[in-house]
């Protein structure tokens, strides 16, 4: 199944592997996280005895998924907490992922919440959907109300009637009504009508460029390589990709200006002017093999110093020379 190279990544962190909102409101938008794990694993943890890694041979959006094996109980699978600073109990919010699993029969998928701890917990289930073997599923619920209770949180994906191992891809939480990003067609190289902001590259400016830009940004700040294309990230028409663009991108998605600067065109003018020809010449023959040439030369060269040199300048004080005669600790004499 081809897929669009999309990336993304989870806006901000409070706590250790908690999934949670941007520090700005989420560009006027919408999506609080959304997880394609292109940037590898930072927030997902293993469900039981069940164990996670990425891989890269199957992805819903992009090149990478994340991997579940290891199952021995249905139970088991990928989870991870969320924050309740920004998923308040009692709340309405949209929750979606991806899943996929190739048992070879169709499979029960569920994406579940839990609130609190051990015998206290309370599990709800989000969504859930047949699963075909080899095919990407969509578990998603836009208008689910996370019950009231423990502020306490983790979503988790599981198979509740089967052990098979499964992906998980495009996690995503965000406001009340917000769907998941749709699959779409596979992008290769921008093309020469490329749109400006569109980061995604799905031929449309909107907040899920937003996120693909701040995660280019964050990325070249860690010192990574970030492949951007100016042609869509130069946004303030600087002619480079910074935090201005970013800011000019969330400008546009708000609604604050209706376009983006004109690309600034630098020409650079080269001197025509002949370039400086310097010509050394070199005497040859000098070094023959009887010697001749340094006997030619030899009366001409000297060594001479000027009288002056060993003789006492006036107003110069050259100190003092003395003649001491001192006895060391161990005895011996010493002169100087």
């Amino acid at each position: 199944m081809k897929n669009r190279k999309i990336s993304a990544v989870v806006a901000g962190i409070i706590g250790i592997s908690c999934i949670v909102p941007p520090a700005v409101s989420a560009v006027g938008n919408d999506v609080f996280f959304y997880e394609s794990f292109e940037n590898g694993n930072t927030y997902w943890s293993s469900r039981g005895s069940a164990s996670v890694s990425l891989d890269t041979q199957n992805a819903y959006n992009g090149t990478n998924s994340l991997y579940v094996t290891g199952r021995t109980q249905n139970w088991n699978g990928a989870s991870a907490k969320i924050d309740a600073n920004a998923f308040r109990t009692g709340g309405t919010y949209s929750f979606s992922v991806a899943v996929m699993q190739k048992s070879g029969s169709p499979v029960n998928m569920k994406f579940t919440m839990q609130q609190g701890e051990g015998a206290d917990a309370v599990y709800t289930e989000i969504a859930s959907a047949t699963a075909v073997s080899g095919d990407w599923t969509i578990l998603e619920n836009t208008a689910f109300t996370i019950p009231s209770g423990s502020e306490n949180m983790t979503i988790y994906i599981e198979a509740p009637e089967s052990l098979t191992d499964f992906y998980i891809d495009s996690v995503q939480g965000a406001v009340q009504g917000v769907s998941v990003i749709e699959d779409s067609q596979e992008h290769t190289e921008p093309s020469a009508d490329v749109l400006r902001g569109d980061f995604n590259l799905d031929g449309k400016v909107n907040a899920y460029d937003m996120i693909t830009a701040r995660k280019m940004l964050v990325t070249s700040f860690a010192g990574g390589k970030a492949e951007v294309d100016l042609r869509f990230a130069d946004t303030d028409g600087n002619g480079e990709f910074g935090i201005s663009d970013v800011v000019m991108l969330s400008k546009y998605i708000l609604g604050q200006v209706s376009g983006f600067p004109e690309v600034q065109v630098i020409t650079t003018t080269t001197s025509q002017s002949e370039p400086q020809i310097i010509t050394t010449t070199v005497t040859t023959g000098g070094n023959s093999q009887d010697g001749s040439y340094m006997q030619r030369i030899s009366g001409d060269i000297a060594i001479k110093e000027s009288a002056s040199v060993s003789s006492a300048r006036a107003g110069v004080d050259y100190g003092k020379m003395e003649k001491k005669t001192y006895y060391s600790k161990d005895g011996g004499l010493r002169r100087i």
